[in-house]
């Protein structure tokens, strides 16, 4: 299922009722700094002005997510399947879904974070609002390849293809969004293509 499709359905909202769309993808959770411009006052170290951090949060659960919102939104059954890290902001996550009524398959892997972006955002006065400034890799490479090789060891498990099976004989569109956040690598896609096909 494509975004183009998506689109032709927010025209057409009334197309989603009664229909069921399974969205697999990474969260794309990033943790969020508000900052404040620095002023002649404030500190230096080295080369580097410090500003002082307004609020930090984790911001949204976006990128595959928003699929499912939008689906449940216009009257459509959704499924969501994504990994997370064993950690508190990967029950951030549950959280979050669970508020807004998205129904999801979480992949809990040890050892990898669930957020793996940091960003920070000035505040600009003449604009009135933040501007992105820096972004940047909370993990390394090195974790994300052991997030891709735990996720691909996880779809291939027979309970997991057997499930998957299941949902999509009962769905209507399958939407894959990849992020490059260490999970859906080449392997991972090809064992989801070549699985057993519902009937």
């Amino acid at each position: 299922m494509s975004l183009a499709v998506l689109n032709e359905l927010q025209n057409n909202h009334w197309m989603f009722q009664g229909i069921k769309i399974i969205a697999l993808g990474d969260i794309a959770l990033d943790r969020t700094f508000l900052c404040t411009k620095p002023r002649v006052e404030h500190a230096t170290h080295g080369s580097e002005t410090i500003v002082d951090v307004e609020r930090d949060d984790l911001g949204s659960v976006g990128s595959v997510n928003c699929t499912s919102e939008f689906c449940v939104n216009m009257g459509a059954d959704s499924l969501l399947i994504s990994i997370i890290g064993h950690d508190e902001e990967g029950k951030i996550v549950q959280d979050v879904l669970a508020k807004n009524g998205i129904r999801n398959q979480l992949l809990e892997i040890e050892g990898i974070q669930t957020v793996t972006k940091i960003r920070f955002f000035l505040y600009d006065k003449n604009q009135g609002g933040y501007t992105l400034s820096f972004r940047a890799d909370k993990e390394t490479y090195e974790k994300l390849d052991l997030s891709y090789v735990k996720s691909e060891a996880l779809i291939k498990r027979p309970d997991f293809q057997t499930w998957l099976v299941d949902e999509l004989s009962t769905s209507d569109g399958l939407l894959i969004n990849d992020t490059e956040k260490g999970f859906l690598s080449t392997t991972a896609l090809q064992n989801i293509a070549e699985g057993p096909c519902p009937h």
